[in-house]
């Protein structure tokens, strides 16, 4: 049996949000919350600040990030997924990624290199310390 491959649709004005996000913040690293419907869509993008003390690394504030949760169950929605940019490095996520990935969760990441992103991917995982699996992305 062939495993029929994840695809995660994301509107263009999401993707703007990340990008921009990801290209302002160079040469630290982004990141957000990813706010929508599972398996469906994500619908928003939500950036938090970087706590993170190393510039290759992310810490969101554990406040925000449950305030962005009560915000999203209001509306009927949930957090789905976290992005983050990777300065000068691939959007392959990392061996931190990998450790501290929650499962099911979409994973954006965002290459960025001289400012600019270069590529996008999103991965889930599908338990704690597994190998990560590309998710196809669909961008009207």
């Amino acid at each position: 049996m062939v495993k029929e491959e994840l695809t995660i649709r994301i509107p263009a004005d999401v993707m703007a949000v990340m990008v921009e996000n990801a290209e302002r913040d160079y040469p630290r690293e982004t990141c957000g919350v990813l706010v929508g419907k599972q398996r469906e869509a994500i619908l928003r993008a939500i950036p938090i600040p970087n706590r993170a003390e190393k510039s290759t690394r992310y810490v969101f504030d554990p406040l925000v990030f449950r305030d962005v949760e009560r915000e999203a169950d209001v509306r009927g929605l949930s957090v789905i997924g976290i992005y983050h940019s990777h300065p000068d490095h691939p959007a392959v996520p990392s061996e931190t990624d990998r450790a501290l990935a929650w499962p099911d969760y979409f994973y954006v990441i965002l290459a960025v290199a001289r400012g600019r992103v270069t590529d996008i991917r999103v991965w889930r995982f599908p338990e704690r310390n597994a190998a990560p699996e590309p998710v196809g992305l669909v961008t009207p």
